[in-house]
């Protein structure tokens, strides 16, 4: 039998550019393949440390979902050398290459260097996983809903006798999405976005209508810059339900209503009776004519953004418009990449060189997994090793020694070191 160990090529003991591997042997089996969005020193964005010699030992690719900190690498992967072909679902597939096209963009508008050619896109081969048991290429797979976005999966590979969990960007108790409890494994790939946190998903929801609240109707408008699924879908559904009585107008552009409709008609992914109508409370932006007006209007007012970081042209125009007032207010709910607008408004530095005055405040909603997650999988299934990723390392400290606590080995590791399993 073949040695089994875990490594990471990116994303453990950080926040993005998302790629392990499940060694076996002299071959890899590539899990994820994603981005840092950052800028630093004029790099634009980060990429996974592959080379050609990795890159010609990998046997297959599987992804977790769609998002670009997991997914915008792959051409990187094409311009090493790979020719083999890159599983994930058929609605992770459907988004992916426009994921992938987006990061191009991005790199190219920031002045920013690829490190593969952009036709290198189009040569990503990809091929459906299904949700249950399966075998892809002769390994027996399990994958189930992570609850983090549609199409969104974990996996379990059962490989010389142990099984490894990839966890994938895991929510465990989704506010719309379902979430299918994974079995037993010997070891894991964790995702560990809140380490050092516990988050009570239900403490945010009304810390941000608080907030909301006591900026508008004091006269303030609140930009909350959001991914348009997800996360997005749930903030557009709860405030419109909870903001529809108090006059405050709550617009939304049309991408968020787009995303909504989307996945209300999804039902094998969400849970039931979850998401019905649009909420009829919301004011749809769909041009520019229509947006200027939104933001002209006299007193209060709360606009919902498809942009979690504050990085298009969209999310800009919004807050150049809203960011000299300081009675405004910017709500970030998510992760903000080092040099994005969404991070600059919660540091001073950046506030004083771009003349913000509106308030930033952060309210984290809870679409990954905190300490307490962290500690209840291992104990469900069982895991004695867990690689933990999506946070700094010095981060993952507090959560490491509860699981020590535990017989569980929390590590945070990147190639060459590797986690025998």
């Amino acid at each position: 039998m073949s040695n089994v160990y875990l490594s990471a090529f990116g994303g453990s003991g950080e926040n993005g550019r998302n790629c392990y591997t499940i060694g076996v042997g002299d071959e890899f089996i590539l899990l994820d393949c994603g981005v840092k969005r950052e800028i630093v020193d004029g790099q634009v964005g980060f990429y996974p440390a592959l080379t050609k010699e990795i890159v010609s030992k990998i046997r297959a690719v599987f992804l977790s979902h769609c998002h670009e900190d997991h997914v915008a690498g792959l051409p990187l992967l094409y311009e090493l050398g790979y020719k083999g072909k890159v599983y994930g679902t058929r609605e992770t597939i459907a988004e992916t290459l426009g994921f992938v096209k987006k990061w191009m963009g991005y790199v190219e508008k920031n002045h920013g260097v690829l490190p593969f050619k952009p036709e290198s896109a189009d040569l990503i081969e990809f091929a459906p996983v299904e949700l249950g048991a399966q075998e892809i290429e002769g390994i027996q797979i399990e994958t189930g809903r992570s609850g983090h976005v549609l199409g969104g999966v974990w996996y379990i590979f059962t490989i010389e006798g142990k099984r490894l969990l990839y966890t994938g960007d895991m929510c465990r108790e989704p506010g719309v999405l379902a979430f299918d409890q994974p079995g037993s494994c010997d070891a894991a790939v964790m995702n560990a976005a809140y380490a050092g946190k516990k988050i009570v998903q239900s403490a945010q929801f009304a810390a941000l209508l608080d907030s909301v609240k006591t900026c508008a109707l004091a006269g303030g408008k609140v930009l909350l810059p959001v991914p348009p699924k997800g996360r997005g879908i749930e903030i557009a559904q709860f405030l419109g339900a909870q903001l529809a009585d108090t006059g405050i107008p709550v617009f939304v552009e049309s991408q968020v209503e787009k995303s909504y409709k989307q996945l209300a008609t999804q039902e094998s992914w969400i849970k039931p009776g979850i998401l019905s109508e649009f909420p009829a409370s919301l004011r749809v932006l769909s041009g520019d004519e229509e947006r200027d007006a939104a933001m002209d209007v006299t007193g209060g007012a709360v606009y919902i953004t498809p942009d979690g970081m504050l990085s298009t042209e969209l999310g800009l125009k919004y807050f150049a418009k809203l960011k000299g007032d300081a009675t405004n207010k910017v709500i970030i709910s998510g992760h903000a990449a080092k040099g994005t607008a969404g991070a600059g408004v919660l540091d001073e530095a950046y506030r004083a060189a771009n003349g913000v005055f509106a308030a930033g405040e952060k309210i984290v909603f809870k679409v990954h997994m905190d300490d307490d997650d962290i500690c209840e999988m291992c104990r469900l299934t069982g895991a004695k090793q867990a690689v933990l990723f999506h946070s700094d390392e010095t981060l993952t400290r507090s959560v490491k020694a509860r699981l020590a606590e535990d017989g569980v080995q929390g590590l945070t590791i990147e190639y060459p070191q590797k986690a025998e399993v």
